[in-house]
């Protein structure tokens, strides 16, 4: 081989390999952001009453004995909202036994209310309870004196059943 052919063999190996050398030593900047674990939690919905349905006397809001017509009592039932949303409860209370034809069950916003018979709530109606929220109602159960005398429910007996129902806001 010729003294050129061997120079610009070696010309064009050095350029071959100066190339391929600066073509591995050029860095491209690279980086990268994450954000995981993002987690979801539900709310929840608790409504309870001061005195919960244990079947024990002392929790019932009303338990008298003896009652006749004019007999009238009022109890107040704090509605308590233990969940972390606030929600919307019909309230209901409903009469049973025997003793559901004479006697009249109210719900009253104020304990004056009930003593005046003024601004029953209406129980078709639903009504708001903030998260961690109360609200006292006051219940009348009433034997309104009138009608014909009747012996009828001498001796009878009666239930009242409240009942409040949630759904979240």
């Amino acid at each position: 081989m010729s003294l050129k052919k061997k120079l610009a063999m070696a010309i064009v190996t050095t350029t071959l390999g100066a190339t391929i050398v600066a073509a591995g030593s050029f860095a491209l900047f690279t980086s990268t952001a994450s954000n995981t674990g993002n987690t979801f939690a539900s709310g929840s919905l608790a409504i309870n009453f001061d005195k919960q349905d244990k079947g024990v006397a002392t929790n019932f809001y009303f338990n008298p004995t003896n009652i006749k017509p004019t007999y009238s009592e009022t109890q107040p039932v704090v509605i308590t909202d233990n969940g972390t949303l606030p929600l919307n409860y019909t309230l209901s209370a409903d009469l049973g036994g025997v003793l559901a034809g004479p006697l009249e069950v109210a719900v009253y916003p104020s304990a004056a209310d009930a003593t005046a018979e003024t601004n029953p709530i209406d129980l078709t109606k639903s009504r708001n309870l903030a998260a961690n929220g109360t609200e006292t109602v006051y219940v009348k159960v009433q034997w309104p004196n009138g009608g014909a005398t009747d012996n009828a429910f001498e001796g009878k007996t009666g239930t009242l059943s409240l009942v409040a129902n949630a759904t979240q806001q």
